[in-house]
């Protein structure tokens, strides 16, 4: 009689804090308080990294205002550092009000844009892979809103918005297109309708056979607007 083969269980890495200093971020208008581990912080970041490891005050006080950010968005920044994880909301039934349905979409692009900002490389890439792996499991449409966001908080080499240009020539149907209310977003944002017209142009150049949300994610949705860290 075979005898069976024992199952190996892998345990996650136990980080010790016990000797690691912290320091305090107050985030949005009601400074909501984070309090995180600094080494954490300033692995994952080169901008907190040059602000309490530099001769600024924060290395001293070991504090930090961020007024300008969301204390939700931060929220979800905090159990990436921790965790290394991130999913989109899921998808919501019909009947819904509709940023309800785009709730979804945004809390993705507000996360990049926060990773962008604080040069948070890995997880920029994280949702981006986030994002091109829903495109397969949902067929929500992003808002205008959700668009115009992403747009007015990225530049021109930013992977969300090809990204965002491609999802829209691939996926989105000939009926959007015709509504007043899509044509006159186009207008107002040539950035996007310029995107959207070379991805139409891809499309057409590489034949009906290909679409670039089907197999390996293409590295141009990899962001390049900062080095990458290691």
């Amino acid at each position: 009689m075979a005898t069976a083969t024992p199952v190996k269980i892998l345990t996650p890495a136990k980080h010790k804090f016990g000797n690691v200093s912290t320091v305090t971020l107050l985030v949005g208008k009601n400074k909501t308080p984070f309090h995180v581990h600094m080494d954490r912080l300033c692995e994952a970041s080169s901008v907190f990294e040059a602000a309490f490891l530099g001769n600024f005050k924060e290395s001293s006080e070991k504090t930090m205002q961020l007024p300008e950010d969301d204390e939700g968005t931060f929220e979800l920044f905090v159990d990436w550092l921790y965790g290394q994880r991130y999913a989109m909301l899921p998808e919501v039934e019909k009947g819904h009000e509709d940023y309800e349905k785009d709730k979804r979409f945004l809390q993705a692009y507000q996360l990049f844009v926060l990773a962008d900002k604080y040069r948070v490389c890995k997880l920029k890439s994280l949702v981006i892979e986030a994002l091109f792996a829903d495109v397969t499991m949902c067929k929500g449409v992003p808002s205008n809103a959700s668009v115009a966001y992403a747009y007015e908080h990225t530049t021109q080499c930013s992977g969300l918005r090809k990204w965002l240009a491609d999802y829209h020539a691939w996926n989105v149907r000939l009926e959007w297109y015709e509504l007043s209310d899509a044509q006159a977003f186009l207008r107002q944002q040539p950035d996007f309708a310029t995107d959207l017209s070379v991805s139409f142009a891809e499309r057409i150049k590489r034949g009906p056979g290909y679409n670039p949300f089907k197999g390996n994610m293409p590295d141009k949705y990899k962001d390049s607007n900062h080095e990458q860290e290691t």
